[in-house]
């Protein structure tokens, strides 16, 4: 059986991260906001359209240019756009892992309570604080297109 003192100091990590538990729901919170512009094949700028973003969590109307801020998700945002005179254009923004998210697991480790990192990469899941999707979200109106927060715009 560990001393006294070790089991206190455990218990008093564990207690502390606990409290601080989902770091990244803290650090950077569990909603995002995204940038959403259209333009044609050719490039310009098409403004007016009118686009719905979905997630897991619900759907959020934008007129174009425009931005929605959406809740935080592991699964990736849908977007679809519409104008007068065009085809509709959708993307699919991939959701990443976040670097907030590795923090859970460096700070179980320095407090020894690896349980603590778990429960708090659960509870950023839970929350979708653990990822990210694009900041900007460009749809070319007659395409269907993935953007990914990873890739260079």
């Amino acid at each position: 059986m560990p001393p006294l003192h070790a089991c206190f100091l455990r218990f008093a990590c564990a207690a502390l991260l606990a409290g601080t538990a989902g770091c990244a729901s803290v650090v950077i919170g569990d909603t995002q906001s995204v940038t959403l512009e259209t333009v044609d094949a050719a490039g310009a700028a098409v403004a007016g359209a009118e686009c719905t973003l979905s997630n897991d969590r619900g759907s959020w109307p934008v007129k174009t240019p425009g931005f929605a801020v959406v809740p935080r998700s592991p699964q990736d945002l849908q977007v679809h756009c519409e104008a007068a005179d065009h085809q509709p254009g959708t993307v699919r923004a991939v959701s990443r892992v976040n670097s907030p998210m590795f923090l859970n697991a460096f700070l179980g480790a320095a407090a020894s309570t690896g349980y603590v990192a778990v429960a708090a990469a659960v509870i950023d899941y839970w929350h979708g604080a653990a990822y990210d999707y694009p900041k900007t979200i460009r749809v070319v109106l007659g395409e269907s297109r993935v953007a990914d927060p990873l890739e260079p715009r």
